[in-house]
């Protein structure tokens, strides 16, 4: 995303319960954010 004009807000972080969360801002100035649930162990 980065090599598209992106900019990190908020590198990868752990928040709890393995929950990953990031946060960038887009080329048109949109603030988007992703996270990532822990794999589910059965």
């Amino acid at each position: 995303m980065t090599k598209a004009g992106a900019v990190i807000v908020q590198d990868v972080k752990e928040v709890g319960g393995g929950l990953l969360i990031a946060t960038f801002k887009d080329a048109d100035g949109n603030v988007v954010g992703f996270r990532q649930q822990p794999k589910q162990q059965f």
